[in-house]
C-alpha cells in the first residue's frame, strides 16, 4: 500500500494525501481445488490397486499347489522306505536269531554225545572234555557265520581271515598242536597205562601221568616230561611185568 500526497491547489490549500492499495491478485479456491484433485486420484489408484494385491495369481497358487503335493509325495515315499527297511531288517534279524538259538541247542546237544560216548568208550576224562569243547566251539562259530550271512554281511572276508589266522597260528604253534594231538591218541589208543615201566630213546621211567602235553615218567626219584610227540613218533620199549605190556 503506497501514500501519494498532491502540491498545492488553484486555491491555496494543500492537496490531500491519498492512500493507495496495490496488492498481487490472490487465488486460493483455484490452488486448494487442484490439491484436493491430486489426492482424489491418488485415493482411486490405492482403492483400485488393494483388490489386486490380495488376490492370489492363477499361475503362483498351480505353482505352490505343486510344491505342496510334491512335498507331500516326497514324504510319502520317505516314509514308505523306512517301513520297508524296517520290516526288511525284523525280518533278517528275527531269522538270524533264531538261527544263532538253533546252532546253540545243537552245540550243547553234540557236547552232550561226545561226553556221553566217550564214557561209554572209556576214553580219558581229559581227552572227552577236549572233544566236547572243540564240538561245541565249532559249532557256535558255524552258527554266527551263518547269521552274519543272513544279515547280509559278507562274510567271505571274514572266513578268509580267519583261515589265514588259523595257518598262521598253527605254523607257529606246530610243536604244541603236535603234542596235543598225540597225546589225544596216546589217550585213546593206550599203548601203555599209568603205572608201566617204558624206555623211549634215552627216556626210561615209570608212567605216573599222562596229560595231553607230556607224559610224566619217574626213575630214582627224577621226573622226566617226555613230549607226546616223542612217544608218538618213536619206537616205545614197555618192560615185561609192568602194568601194560606191548
Amino acid at each position: 500500500m503506497l501514500g501519494k500526497c498532491g502540491g498545492l491547489s488553484s486555491s491555496g490549500t494543500n492537496g490531500a494525501c491519498t492512500l493507495l492499495a496495490t496488492a498481487t491478485p490472490f487465488q486460493p479456491v483455484k490452488t486448494y481445488s487442484t490439491v484436493m484433485q491430486h489426492l482424489v486420484i491418488v485415493f482411486l489408484t490405492v482403492a483400485l490397486a488393494l483388490p489386486t494385491l490380495g488376490q492370489a495369481q492363477p499361475g503362483d497358487a498351480e505353482k505352490d499347489s505343486a510344491e505342496t503335493m510334491g512335498s507331500a509325495s516326497d514324504a510319502s515315499a520317505l516314509t514308505d522306505d523306512w517301513q520297508r527297511l524296517l520290516v526288511d531288517w525284523s525280518q533278517k534279524i528275527g531269522v538270524s536269531l533264531l538261527i544263532l538259538f538253533v546252532f546253540w541247542v545243537l552245540a550243547a546237544m553234540a557236547r552232550k554225545v561226545v561226553r556221553k560216548a566217550g564214557a561209554t568208550a572209556g576214553i580219558d576224562t581229559s581227552v572227552i572234555n577236549l572233544l566236547a569243547r572243540s564240538a561245541h566251539v565249532a559249532l557256535i562259530a558255524v552258527g554266527l557265520v551263518t547269521t552274519l550271512g543272513t544279515l547280509g554281511i559278507d562274510v567271505s572276508v571274514i572266513v578268509a581271515s580267519l583261515g589265514l589266522t588259523g595257518f598262521a597260528v598253527s605254523f607257529a604253534l606246530k610243536d604244541s598242536i603236535s603234542n596235543l594231538l598225540s597225546g589225544m591218541l596216546i589217550l585213546i589208543y593206550r599203548p601203555f597205562k599209568v603205572g608201566a615201566s617204558i624206555k623211549v630213546k634215552t627216556f626210561e621211567g615209570q608212567v605216573t601221568a599222562i596229560d595231553l602235553r607230556y607224559t610224566k615218567l619217574e626213575r630214582d626219584g627224577e621226573k622226566i616230561l617226555v613230549p607226546n610227540s616223542l612217544l608218538f613218533t618213536n619206537p616205545i620199549s614197555i618192560q615185561s611185568g609192568s602194568a601194560n605190556e606191548n
